[in-house]
């Protein structure tokens, strides 16, 4: 009998607690701190946040701090904070701000503290030497209250976008086997197009790439090597991992990814060197699979680097955010 109740206690136990980290998922929260005193709340609009909303941080039943909403998502909230009596740390219960807080309570009994000293002071007869005195020690005094404070500039890191463009200019190196003498393939300019998708809330993309060169060869002849000059254009889906995203666009970070290209190589664009290409195929094209490497600096610029692990081709290129 005894086991059989310990079995029922057990149980109950488990759903109890499962049922309270349901709730407790459900409840808005501090998600996220960041340096410049701004916080991230993931639960957006559909909670009824409102920017210049006020919020108050509670932990323990007791109220630590006090928020202002400054942007609201479908699903998340930004906002800064404007008070705290205590650390406001992760985790701490956000709720609406209550007219009458613990903070707004606390500045009211010290400025009456104040008044009713100045009026004491007032009241008391006092002698003339006394009052001379008094004179001399609040005079100083009335001068710091009048010396203004200096105010920090703050500053607030901007949302990562959902959607964005950029367009890339660098070297890109055909690096390909040919069945002919090649010499040297140096690198040449190239231009591309990337459209960046986010997907969800975390720091994953979907960039959809277009990328165009006119590589250069050079093959071995009688006299100077000739050049060949060629057409290279590819159209690449790929899955990137963005480390600054989704706290912040605007801090540098680092990005990667994998990806599928169909590209198209075309020989001797311009027909002059035809005699002496000895490879029968003078277009070639197909699919390849590549590495994607970047490092963003701040909001409008990043380096990245694609190589295509099996076609060998590979391209560095300095892109610019059009957003």
């Amino acid at each position: 009998m005894a086991r059989f109740r310990i079995t029922i206690l057990a149980v109950l136990l488990v759903v109890l607690s499962g049922s309270a980290a349901r709730a407790v998922g459900q409840v808005p929260q501090v998600n996220l701190i960041l340096d410049d005193g701004v916080v991230l709340i993931y639960k957006g609009a559909d909670h009824g946040f409102k920017p210049g909303d006020f919020l108050d941080v509670v932990r323990g039943g007791q109220v630590v701090g006090r928020l202002q909403v400054l942007e609201v998502f479908p699903t998340f909230t930004r906002a800064k904070i404007v008070g705290q009596e205590k650390t406001i740390e992760v985790f701490d219960i956000v709720a609406p701000a209550a007219p009458g807080s613990v903070l707004e309570k606390k500045e009211k009994p010290a400025e009456e503290k104040k008044e009713k000293k100045e009026e004491k002071k007032e009241e008391k007869p006092k002698k003339e030497p006394k009052e001379k005195k008094e004179e001399k020690k609040e005079e100083p005094k009335a001068e710091k209250k009048e010396e203004p404070k200096k105010q920090e500039p703050q500053t607030v890191a901007v949302a990562a976008h959902d959607k964005f463009y950029t367009i890339s200019m660098g070297y890109f190196f055909l690096n390909q086997d040919f069945d002919t003498d090649v010499v040297d393939q140096p690198g040449t300019l190239g231009y591309g197009v990337d459209y960046w998708m986010r997907q969800g809330d975390s720091g994953a993309y979907l960039v959809a790439g277009y990328f165009a060169s006119n590589p250069e060869i050079k093959i071995a002849t009688t006299g100077a090597p000739a050049t060949i000059k060629n057409k290279f254009w590819s159209f690449s889906l790929s899955y990137v991992m963005d480390s600054g995203a989704p706290a912040g666009k605007g801090k540098s970070a680092m990005y990667y990814g994998v990806g599928a290209a169909y590209r198209s190589l075309e020989l001797d664009s311009e027909g002059l060197n035809a005699p002496l290409l000895t490879s029968t195929e003078r277009e070639v094209k197909g699919t390849d699979y590549h590495l994607l490497l970047g490092y963003r600096f701040g909001n409008d610029a990043e380096l990245k680097g694609l190589y295509s692990f099996d076609e060998k081709y590979y391209s560095m290129s300095l892109a610019f955010s059009l957003n």
